[in-house]
């Protein structure tokens, strides 16, 4: 990896990551590069996927839906951005 380059692996929001999410219960204020706060939320927990060794530090975005979705009783829109990352020092 060269200096300087940042990245992110998304994880998959399977049965096993938002069971995780379900379980975090501190939620903070995301807010972006200039420091100003939007209408998303940032939360951690960690996470062990399947047949590896070692447990993962998960960082989840969420955003509240502004209209319920037919097909989903989902609340959120969420994202997971897969850790360890030098990205993840831009939301931390």
């Amino acid at each position: 990896m060269k200096r300087g380059v940042t990245f992110c692996i998304v994880a998959d929001l399977d049965r096993a990551v938002r069971k995780a999410i379900k379980r975090i219960r501190e939620w903070r204020p995301y807010r972006d590069r200039d420091g100003i706060k939007t209408e998303r939320e940032i939360g951690e927990t960690v996470h062990v996927m399947n047949k590896r060794e070692g447990a993962f530090r998960l960082v989840v975005l969420r955003q509240k839906k502004k209209q319920l979705d037919l097909f989903s009783d989902e609340e959120y829109f969420l994202r997971c951005p897969h850790l360890e990352t030098p990205f993840m020092s831009l939301l931390l």
